[in-house]
């Protein structure tokens, strides 16, 4: 079994024109934008104190990170319909991560693995669905692929764990695959982190960029594609933040002085009054303040939960 999936040859990338790609399935992505955009905007803007006006813009960033990735997905799966070979598995189950796998995998090195298939009939509380599963009928393989929108701020040791779950599940995928999918039988499985943002690239450590998507699918142009549909929707994303702003700035009115003539930076975090106040023997000097409070305190500490003043 190896974690590198096969890349294409000369004979199966030339049966697909990089042009024609892009054209044929230029509708198809208008629709998936669309889509994405209606689920960006169809959540409701909470209150925020501190975003205040504003907490449209942030909620629909939020948004947009989430959905971005779920775009990245349809765009794979509709150009992996460009190869009769591939075929797409569903994943309304999650694949198991058996214990036998990971133990495997701590004490062996991935690259020494072939050869090695687990059963995936074992009782497992740990699992994993991956984001995209491929069969290729002809090359009797299968590609497991998670799509991460950034891989920029996705720290090591998270992409580590994420690595080793795929492992394991890879370990066991050519025997779930055949019995809980029906799916031809496969005799390589490869697994593929996709950096979305198309910044990061290691075949080593299965990690590809956007644009590669071409060589994992065997789709000549498919990477191009992929990154032309990450641009429409990164045009609407920019257009509808544009209109949002505008609105905002629209609708900001100035805000009345509530400190006295000054600002909210010029204003002391206590008046004197309230800072005359806090002065007395309650408050904790350095000295003997502290050492006469500590003088104060009872042996005998109650502990629970917190509560309020109303609390019985």
């Amino acid at each position: 079994m190896n974690h590198n999936p096969v890349l294409p040859t000369s004979s199966s990338a030339s049966a697909f024109a990089h042009s024609a790609v892009i054209a044929d399935l230029e509708p198809d992505f208008a629709r998936m934008v669309d889509r994405a955009m209606a689920a960006v905007l169809s959540g409701d803007t909470k209150p925020d104190t501190v975003f205040g006006n504003c907490a449209g813009l942030v909620s629909m960033a939020r948004s947009v990170s989430f959905h971005e990735g779920k775009l990245l997905e349809w765009g794979v799966i509709r150009i992996a319909a460009c190869n009769p070979d591939l075929l797409v598995m569903p994943q309304d189950k999650p694949m198991p991560v058996v214990p036998a796998a990971l133990e495997f995998l701590e004490r062996n090195e991935w690259s020494k693995l072939e050869g090695i298939r687990l059963r995936s009939e074992v009782h497992s509380k740990k699992t994993y669905t991956p984001d995209i599963v491929l069969v290729n009928r002809k090359r009797h393989s299968a590609l497991i692929v998670d799509m991460k929108r950034s891989l920029a701020s996705y720290a090591e040791h998270r992409l580590e764990t994420l690595r080793q779950r795929m492992m394991a599940v890879a370990l066991v995928a050519a025997d779930w695959l055949y019995v809980e999918r029906k799916a031809p039988f496969v005799s390589e499985v490869g697994i593929a982190v996709i950096d979305g943002s198309d910044e990061a690239s290691d075949h080593s450590r299965g990690v590809f960029g956007l644009s590669e998507i071409g060589d994992l699918l065997e789709i000549a142009g498919a990477g191009a594609a992929m990154m032309h549909l990450r641009a429409m929707f990164a045009a609407r994303v920019r257009e509808e933040l544009e209109r949002q702003c505008r609105a905002v700035i629209v609708e900001t009115e100035p805000t009345s002085c509530l400190c006295g003539g000054r600002t909210a930076a010029e204003q002391p975090f206590f008046g004197d009054e309230a800072e005359a106040d806090l002065v007395g023997p309650d408050i904790i000097h350095p000295g003997e303040a502290r050492i006469r409070r500590t003088s104060e305190i009872d042996a005998r500490v109650k502990v629970g939960f917190a509560r309020t003043r109303a609390s019985p």
